[in-house]
């Protein structure tokens, strides 16, 4: 995937201006984000076709795998401006947000051709990941289609997860 590697840095910065993306993670690491026990990472993608799929426990495009419920990994920011974007989270995982037991903290989402998210089992398509909530989620923009894993949320908190905040200005949603 792009991003930290396992328990990498704990603070970073990814930015996608454009291009054809196809980004795995590998093992408990995102797509695009963070490797296993690492969630501290900004990523903002404001153009190009992306297909980020995370690994068991990790977000397709988010945070990694954090290894326990009481880790206090949080994932920073995630901002999509524009683009192609087609985020699968592996089991526990958001497609976009948080990886297993990963914080979340903002999502905003300004626009873009397609956002189609899907979260694993237990977890939120955009948002948190197992029992976590999703943050703050904003929808200023965008044709987005997301899906929440069994238990999980379509754009909001994974199972067991407590309130998650979301604000939807614009966009067609499904």
């Amino acid at each position: 995937g792009i991003g930290s590697g396992a328990y990498g840095a704990s603070e970073g910065y990814i930015s996608i201006l454009g291009g054809q993306i196809t980004a795995t993670g590998g093992g408990n690491a995102a797509g695009i984000g963070g490797g296993k026990g690492a969630a501290n990472t900004d990523i903002t993608i404001n153009n190009g076709e992306i297909k980020a799929t995370g690994g068991g426990g990790a977000a397709g495009i988010g945070g990694g795998m954090i290894s326990g419920a009481t880790d206090s990994k949080n994932l920073k920011d995630i901002v999509i401006s524009g683009g192609t974007v087609i985020a699968t989270g592996g089991a526990d995982a958001a497609g976009i947000g948080g990886g297993m037991h990963c914080n979340v903290g903002k999502i905003t989402i300004k626009g873009g051709t397609v956002i189609t998210a899907t979260g694993g089992i237990n977890a939120a398509g955009i948002g948190g990941g197992s029992d976590k909530a999703g943050g703050i989620i904003t929808i200023d923009g965008g044709q987005i289609t997301s899906t929440g894993g069994n238990g999980g949320a379509g754009i909001g908190g994974g199972k067991g997860a407590a309130n998650t905040e979301i604000i939807i200005n614009d966009g067609e949603i499904e």
